[in-house]
């Protein structure tokens, strides 16, 4: 038996040895980690203001009880991304977190989608 009929080709070891080479992630990847946690922090901070309004003006809450409202609000996104991300590391990975995560996301926003359009669309009938 040939030595060199058991040893892969040359194309595939040089091809080996390129992915070996090439890097990924490290302080490339660092410009768009700091951009997507600045825009989800100017959101979150966003929401604040908006979930105050909001709770003053539709709910008429005011002064500690809507404090509460929102520490608690804010607390536990906060504390609910920790249990999160230990099970996408843990049991189901990237990609299933994230079609999930989409899926989720897009079923909890159709109905209200829905409801607010039917509801906005009904006030432009009424007022014509």
């Amino acid at each position: 038996m040939d030595i060199e009929s058991l040893s892969p080709p040359a194309h595939q070891e040089s091809r080996k040895q390129a992915l070996l080479k090439k890097q990924r992630g490290g302080w490339r990847a660092i410009k768009y980690i700091i951009a997507n946690e600045s825009f989800e922090k100017l959101a979150s901070m966003s929401l604040i203001g908006n979930l105050s309004v909001y709770l003053t003006t539709k709910y008429n809450l005011g002064g500690v009880f809507l404090v509460n409202i929102i520490n608690i609000w804010f607390g536990s996104c906060n504390f609910l991304s920790i249990p999160g991300a230990f099970v996408s590391d843990a049991y189901l990975g990237r990609f299933w977190t994230l079609l999930l995560g989409s899926i989720a996301s897009f079923l909890v926003n159709l109905p209200s989608h829905f409801f607010i359009s039917s509801r906005h669309v009904s006030r432009r009938v009424k007022a014509r």
